[in-house]
């Protein structure tokens, strides 16, 4: 297995083959079948863990619609553009917020970076 670690004072990026699940990355939120972990980045108060994966953006979209309803998370906005992009943003019951995306091939789970209104 490939791992690979570089941490300096502004953060740590790891890349590797089919990384553990991120410690904050609420246990709850489903991963879609056949989805691993690939890269983590943690800079500024910004945590992102992504994998690649090749769906239907549509199909995505509904899935964590779906998954994030049924958690009783908020969503707080969402967008589509077929075939390469969507992007829904979320807030937890206890207030958290995670952001999940999918551009050209890498489904991302982002928590700390500022959105519109902020």
């Amino acid at each position: 297995m490939y791992k690979r670690q570089i941490e300096d004072e502004l953060g740590s990026f790891t890349s590797g083959d089919d990384l553990a699940r991120p410690d904050w990355l609420a246990d709850d939120v489903p991963l879609p079948p056949g989805f691993e972990f690939d890269t983590y980045l943690d800079t500024d108060g910004i945590r992102s863990a992504r994998g690649r994966l090749t769906p239907d953006v549509g199909e995505l979209l509904d899935f964590y619609r779906s998954a994030f309803e049924s958690l009783g998370w908020v969503i707080d906005s969402e967008s589509l553009d077929e075939p390469s992009f969507f992007q829904i943003l979320t807030t937890d019951p206890s207030g958290d917020r995670l952001d999940v995306e999918y551009v050209q091939g890498s489904l991302a789970f982002v928590t700390g970076r500022a959105r519109p209104g902020d």
